[in-house]
């Protein structure tokens, strides 16, 4: 009597908690003799089913002369190891892990994504007051036929080598012009064909000779200039000129493309290029400099009007490379 007792009030403490998913039926002779109920859930709807980690161990598979065929036979042939890979790779679909192109971004070391962090919480709060009468500068390539970006075609299945499909390339990508540009709140800047290689000396002659008689005509004495790191532009032979001619520079952290906004002018000079073609380096040049005087200021405020979202970008990701 005593065990029966335990029993019910087990089954009853059971029954209590169950009682919101389960729907009883009638118990069998025997269990109501001892004031024991079975309860049988209702059958439910399907729900998804989570996918766990999946990993995946193949066997290494050797081969030798002198293996017998029976020894062989407990191996995993290739068949065999492909319909565990396709099996993987359904599951990893499915748990929404799809082979994807990797971006491309700068590789940010821990001290320089902590100088990210720091300049980006410094500047979060500057409007086009502050960023008035900053120069944005770098340089860019540009190739006369192509690009280097990805590029993304829809076509039919089995159409792949169609011709109206191919993307045309030629021999060493038929050659580029690489040029120096800056711009401010106020106005496009100059557009400098790089014709040598660039280098210390070169990017001091494009400060002295294209970049300061812009600024004396435009902004007078009250500027500051940006540039990146880059070890031309950092050199002693550069900074030199800087400190003789009293150029105030804006502190740039390394590594740091997505905080400029000339990158992007880059890509609007590329977007208003796309599909004219050159024969040539200078006729290349050309269309390039007239693009470039042709970028109205409404692009130039809109960049600068993101700043603020760049610099709240990076403290997000802290100090990674973000979107821009």
């Amino acid at each position: 009597m005593g065990c029966n007792t335990s029993t019910q009030s087990k089954v009853s403490d059971v029954g209590a908690a169950t009682a919101a998913i389960a729907k009883p039926r009638t118990p069998s002779p025997p269990a109501a003799e001892n004031g024991v109920t079975t309860e049988v859930p209702e059958k439910q709807e399907s729900v998804p089913v989570s996918v766990a980690p999946v990993t995946l161990q193949v066997p290494e598979i050797r081969a030798s002369r002198s293996a017998s065929p029976a020894s062989t036979k407990s191996e995993p042939s290739y068949s065999h190891i492909r319909l565990l890979l396709l099996g993987l790779r359904r599951r990893l679909q499915v748990a929404g892990l799809h082979g994807r192109r990797p971006v491309k971004k700068p590789l940010v070391s821990l001290k320089n994504w902590k100088a990210r962090v720091e300049w980006a919480k410094q500047h979060l709060s500057w409007g086009p007051r502050e960023w008035a009468n900053h120069i944005w500068s770098d340089e860019s390539k540009f190739n006369l036929f192509g690009t280097d970006s990805i590029q993304w075609i829809r076509r039919p299945i089995g159409s792949r080598y169609a011709p109206q499909y191919q993307c045309p390339t030629v021999k060493h990508g038929g050659g580029s012009v690489m040029v120096w540009g800056c711009f401010c709140d106020t106005s496009m800047g100059p557009l400098k064909k790089i014709v040598k290689t660039m280098d210390r000396y070169v990017y001091k002659d494009i400060l002295e000779n294209t970049m300061r008689p812009w600024v004396r005509a435009n902004l007078g004495r009250s500027w500051v200039f940006q540039q990146d790191n880059d070890p031309k532009h950092t050199s002693s032979h550069v900074a030199n000129w800087f400190r003789r001619r009293r150029v105030d520079l804006l502190e740039w952290p390394r590594q740091s493309p997505d905080l400029n906004p000339i990158e992007h002018m880059w890509e609007e000079l590329e977007r208003r290029l796309k599909g004219v073609r050159a024969s040539n380096a200078n006729q290349k040049f050309a269309q390039l400099e007239a693009a470039w005087k042709s970028i109205p200021m409404t692009v130039v405020q809109t960049l600068l009007d993101s700043m603020s979202r760049r610099c709240q970008a990076v403290i997000d990701a802290k100090g990674y490379p973000t979107k821009y």
